[in-house]
Formats: structure tokens, sequence, C-alpha cells
């Protein structure tokens, strides 16, 4: 049982530990930034249980396509096998985590905008 605890928490940890959809390009003073970083990130940093990468456009459109409330109400009531309800964030309110769902939508618009900048030429100084 100790080993299998284990093995599962240090699972989390690596996936969490992950370099893609890194978060330090964005706004720590967010309102979803604390939650995100508490709850969301094991699984949202490395796509554990097939979800959507932070800061990854193509994970992120199909469930955005689908609207803020469908996100919201998929948040509070989990989406089997791998979203579990609230993200394990009984304790949040329904704004907290809609909060934190901002938080990671809004990374899409940085990380897309970061990769924008990086990949324009630099103009000609004639």
């Amino acid at each position: 049982m100790v080993l299998g605890v284990f093995a599962t928490s240090s699972f989390v940890t690596i996936a969490g530990c992950s370099k893609s959809g890194s978060d330090s390009t964005i706004d720590r003073k967010h309102p979803g930034y604390a939650v995100y970083r508490k709850y969301c990130r094991s699984c949202h940093q490395g796509g554990l249980a097939n979800s959507p990468i932070f800061g990854n456009a193509e994970d992120w459109e199909p469930r955005i396509a689908k609207g803020r409330d469908v996100l919201l109400e998929n948040t509070i009531k989990g989406m089997p096998p791998g979203m579990p309800k609230k993200g394990l964030c009984t304790g949040c309110t329904d704004e907290e985590l809609e909060d934190a769902i901002d938080y990671m939508i809004q990374a899409l618009d940085v990380e897309q905008s970061s990769e924008l900048n990086s990949e324009q030429p630099a103009e000609s100084q004639d």
C-alpha cells in the first residue's frame, strides 16, 4: 500500500515538473493563480490523464469552443476517468474555479504572443 502511494505521488510530482506549458510568463497576481498552482498544475502542466496542457492552444481549442459555461460545469462535476470533481479543490467556490480556468485560458494568449514575437524577423534599419 505504501509503495503504491509513493509511486502515485512520485508520478504526479514528476508530471508537475514538466517543462512544457511553463507558467513563468503569466501574471502571478491573477486571481486564479493560487488555485491553479495548488490544484490544477500537477495534471495540466504535463497533460496527465490526457488533460489539456497549460499554454497549449491546440489542446484547449476544442474545450474552449464548447463555451465557458461547459468548461466550468465540467470542472465542477469532473470528467472521468481523469478529471476529478472540482479538480480535488473541494473547498473552492465556483468563482475560484472559474478564476483558475481564466488563468489557464489567459496563458494561451500570453504563450501565443511570446511565440509570435520570437518568430518575427527584426526590422531592418536602412
